[in-house]
């Protein structure tokens, strides 16, 4: 099971992946925005971040550099609608040189999240039993 932050603007997004994670035996706490996934960051240690890029205020990028000012280590996603203004290109070659462990367009396709976080090499072993969580009604 991994701790996981997930920051992201929009509800409908943080709410999804909360709960396809959540489903997937994964401890998910949420953030709506970067000051508040800085906030979270600052009182909990996570194996995964993962982020929006295009946010106000406090965009994922800023939120990269200060996980990495702050010498914390979790695996770090992107997620990104939007580039505001980056090429694709250009996107994929600052958030590597951020050292972004994967880089995820939106919408976002739940097999590749999955597969992301499985990548990020924080799962436990496989001996590890887990309940599935009810889905939501």
């Amino acid at each position: 099971m991994a701790r996981i932050l997930l920051i992201d603007d929009d509800p409908g997004i943080l709410t999804l992946l909360e709960t396809v994670l959540s489903g997937n035996c994964h401890n998910v706490q949420t953030a709506n925005n970067g000051r508040d996934g800085l906030r979270l960051l600052e009182e909990n240690l996570f194996d995964v971040v993962i982020t929006d890029i295009v946010m106000p205020e406090i965009d994922g990028f800023e939120v990269i550099m200060a996980i990495k000012d702050m010498r914390l280590h979790p695996r770090i996603i992107a997620i990104s609608g939007g580039s505001a203004g980056i090429p694709k290109d250009g996107l994929m070659m600052v958030a590597n040189a951020m050292g972004v462990h994967r880089i995820l367009p939106k919408p976002i396709s739940i097999d590749e999240l999955l597969e992301a976080v499985k990548d990020a090499d924080v799962l436990k072993t496989a001996s590890i039993s887990c309940r599935m969580l009810p889905t939501k009604s």
